[in-house]
């Protein structure tokens, strides 16, 4: 009861309460690794990592077999500045599936990357991940489709349905150039589309893709503007436009959006992207929710390659 009550106070921010119930608990069972290891993460979050260090080390000599005293070990030994000696215990802690954990360590990572010019984005390493060489492969142009449905649209005399004809084939030259990874020209296509279809809110949002993959942010930001309530897939927009604004610095904003689009969305984006904001912002505890939030649908193997990235970016300096 005691440590719910210790994990309860901590979350709240009243940290001489937390850490005075936990000291209680250490005094009647000193013993317990659990709770050295909760003594650990209240004076993390309390930004004492000395303190935090001392807990750690007591619970992993408690208890060398336990995974989650090495975790904060590794990670006050972070927070302490000593990155050399905590990286052993930290690389691979992709199997420590805990939330608390995983957010702690992932505030961190992302406190030492913000502002970081050399850093890249979680987006940008999954990306050159999955795509690999074929991010970069180029192509000449338009497909024969492409073509042939020109040439139809040509013989159409009625102008409506010649002008979605023609947005028919510039949607689908947009396709094509998607297939093969050039945002640039598909964005050029869809906004060609819109001159023929304005009042389409499928091709608003696909030029809301293209344009945030060619880091227009200020295009998407236009775009969802026009796009307004009439979104097909109204959360997906949301992320797309609060992640454009993160990158435009409009915090608030930016939150704003990705509330409406947090537990929507298939995968951990709008939770980690508010969670940025709100260190952004200067609110570690705001932000921290957030990220408890993206790890708890996240691969914990996405959080240790923000660790390999503040690794990399240190050995730049």
């Amino acid at each position: 009861m005691r440590l719910r009550r210790a994990i309860a106070l901590d979350d709240l921010g009243r940290f001489g309460e937390a850490r005075a119930d936990i000291q209680n608990v250490v005094n009647e069972r000193p013993q317990s690794a659990p709770a050295r290891i909760l003594s650990c993460r209240i004076e993390l979050d309390a930004g004492n990592p000395q303190a935090a260090l001392e807990a750690a080390r007591e619970a992993a000599r408690l208890d060398p077999a336990n995974r989650l005293a090495k975790a904060y070990l590794g990670l006050a030994l972070l927070a302490g500045g000593s990155i050399a000696e905590a990286y052993p215990l930290l690389h691979g802690i992709s199997y420590l599936m805990n939330e608390d954990f995983q957010s702690r360590l992932l505030l961190w990572c992302e406190r030492c990357l913000a502002g970081q010019s050399d850093s890249r984005s979680l987006e940008e390493i999954i990306a050159e991940e999955l795509l690999g060489a074929a991010a970069s492969t180029r192509e000449a142009i338009p497909s024969r489709a492409r073509r042939w449905i020109w040439a139809m649209a040509a013989r159409i005399r009625h102008p409506i349905s010649r002008g979605f004809a023609l947005a028919a084939a510039h949607e689908r030259a947009a396709e094509w150039f998607l297939l093969r990874w050039q945002p640039g020209p598909a964005g050029v296509e869809y906004e060609a589309a819109l001159q023929f279809k304005p009042d389409d809110p499928l091709i608003y949002e696909r030029l809301i893709d293209t344009r945030y993959e060619l880091k227009d942010y200020e295009g998407v930001v236009e775009a969802a503007d026009k796009l307004d309530q009439r979104a097909a897939d109204p959360e997906v927009a949301a992320l797309k436009t609060g992640a454009a604004k993160f990158w435009l610095r409009d915090y608030e904003g930016a939150v704003q959006c990705l509330r409406r689009s947090a537990g929507s969305v298939i995968e951990f984006w709008p939770e980690y992207y508010a969670g940025l904001c709100e260190l952004r912002i200067g609110d570690e505890r705001e932000a921290r929710r957030w990220f408890a939030k993206a790890t708890s649908r996240i691969n914990p193997r996405v959080v240790e390659k923000r660790l390999d990235e503040v690794i990399r970016v240190q050995a730049m300096e």
